[in-house]
């Protein structure tokens, strides 16, 4: 996992975003943000644009396309979690035994949340048994993608990750819940 692309139309979560990067990622992965006006300080190479998008589709579509010149494989993160120390490696280990098994079928492997859909719930039943789980639909709230996989969002805001889920899975790609408790939401929008 080389690089971390993040997508903002507010600012008020992104500190502690930053701030759980700053101390959980090492320092040579690239960090790309889109819309943010305040100056942040971030140890790590950092890109910054503006949110030209008017949906969640076009504004990570427009970043992940950015970000796709430069690197093969990255991760997808919202603008309001809070990552654990664990969260980095821990998903790296996930991700890589799953290319091991998968290879290049390997869609979306996402992190687990304490605001997610069930499948990604932290207190799903079936995720407590401390596996990666298959997904027809994963949210990518903070998420794996490697460039062979990636099919742009539709340019909506509701469900466009299930609609893309659905049209990679057409492709023949497979999508996990990591094991990890990896993340927490600040806001709970």
């Amino acid at each position: 996992m080389e690089a971390i692309v993040i997508c903002s139309k507010k600012d008020e979560c992104i500190p502690v975003l930053f701030e759980s990067i700053n101390q959980y990622v090492q320092d040579n992965v690239t960090v790309y943000m889109s819309g943010v006006s305040k100056k942040l300080i971030l140890t790590k190479n950092t890109v910054t644009f503006e949110n030209i998008g008017n949906t969640f589709g076009e504004s990570y579509n427009h970043a992940l396309k950015r970000a796709f010149q430069y690197h093969d494989e990255l991760v997808v993160s919202n603008d309001d979690v809070v990552l654990n120390p664990h969260t980095w490696e821990l998903l790296k280990e996930d991700v890589n035994a799953l290319k091991e098994k998968y290879g290049e079928t390997l869609g979306w492997v996402a992190a687990r949340s304490n605001v997610a859909r069930p499948q990604q719930y932290i207190g799903d039943p079936e995720l407590i048994d401390d596996c990666i789980n298959e997904r027809l639909v994963i949210a990518p709230i903070f998420a794996y993608i490697h460039k062979r996989a990636w099919i742009e969002f539709p340019n909506i805001n509701w469900y466009s990750d299930d609609i893309q889920c659905y049209d990679m899975r057409a492709k023949g790609f497979r999508h996990f819940v990591s094991h990890i408790i990896a993340l927490y939401i600040v806001t709970g929008k």
